[in-house]
This record gives C-alpha cells, structure tokens and sequence, in this order.
C-alpha cells in the first residue's frame, strides 16, 4: 500500500501529464499500435494486410462462390473460410519465394563451403535457416494449419452435381 506522500506526489505528477508521445499525430499513434500484433498476415483476424488489394480476396470468395453454389449462411460461411485459406496460403508461397530471394541476396555461400563453385545457393540458404531462426520450420507450420483449415471445409461442403459446374472443387494451389 502507498503512504500518503507517494499517493499525493502521483496525483501531482498525474496533473502534469502530457499524454503519451508517440511522434505521431492524434489518434495516428493508436491506430499503428493496433497494428502491432500484424506481422506477417497469417493468423491475424483480418485477412487483408495494409498494402494488399481487398478486391484480390473478393474476386476469389467469388469464384468460390460460383463453382460451389454454396446454399445457405452455414455454406456460405464455408465458402468463406476456403477463401481466406487459399488467399492466405498464396500469401505463404510469396513470403516464401521473398524470403529465400532476400536471403541469397544478402548471404552469400562462403568460399570454404564453396571452394568448387558448385554449392547451390538455395540449399545453402535452406540450411543456414533450420539452424538459425527456423523461418521455414514456422512457415510450414502455418501452411499446413491453414491447409487443415481448408480441408475441413471442403469436407464440409456438400458435393455439387456434375452438370452445375465444370470443377466445383477447384484446391488452393488450382484457383
């Protein structure tokens, strides 16, 4: 429990209080720190990253929609669901595909691994990451927690008569 004087100082310093300084204008400094916990787009609540176009997942759910005729709100949810999976697996693939061109632009093979010139700078690049930070041990955790995701779906989804469409069940990776 605080004595009197400590109570009485806070309540003093409390007064001369400027808020936060966050370096940013009002209100702009909140809507950044809610923005913390977005790192990478792959378990956030929000499927769209800043930067991204949220037609880009619209026209998928769309398609999704079209081939799988969902009938009501329990499959239309699904449908959903199948489309933020497949959105963020294509995110997976290209973070995939940025993290290994960073990484063999920036860590070269070194000449005592390479002295014939023949070391492939893309399994070098594989090893030096399972023994440092595990990137793709992570990635791989989420592609398949995601590819889980979209399974379930499809499970879930009833099955479309031939005739309504030419390939109603179309995977993340065919759309």
């Amino acid at each position: 429990m605080s004595s009197k004087s400590q109570t009485n100082a806070n309540r003093t310093n409390a007064k001369e209080s400027t808020n936060p300084r966050t370096g940013y204008p009002l209100g702009q400094g909140k809507a950044r720190s809610s923005r913390n916990s977005t790192v990478h787009g792959l378990t956030g609540k929000s499927p769209i990253l800043p930067g991204e176009n949220p037609a880009d997942l619209l026209d998928l759910a769309g398609r999704y929609r079209t081939g799988l005729h969902p009938d009501g709100q329990v499959e239309e949810d699904l449908v959903e669901r199948m489309a933020i999976a497949t959105y963020r697996l294509r995110r997976i693939a290209r973070i995939e595909v940025g993290y290994f061109d960073l990484r063999l632009r920036y860590q070269s093979v070194p000449e005592q691994i390479n002295q014939d010139g023949r070391a492939d700078p893309l399994a070098f690049a594989y090893h030096y990451d399972c023994n440092e930070d595990q990137v793709f041990d992570r990635l791989s955790r989420y592609e398949s927690r995601i590819q889980r995701e979209y399974s379930r779906c499809l499970k879930e989804t009833p099955e479309q008569p031939a005739s309504t469409t030419s390939n109603p069940r179309l995977g993340p990776a065919e759309c």
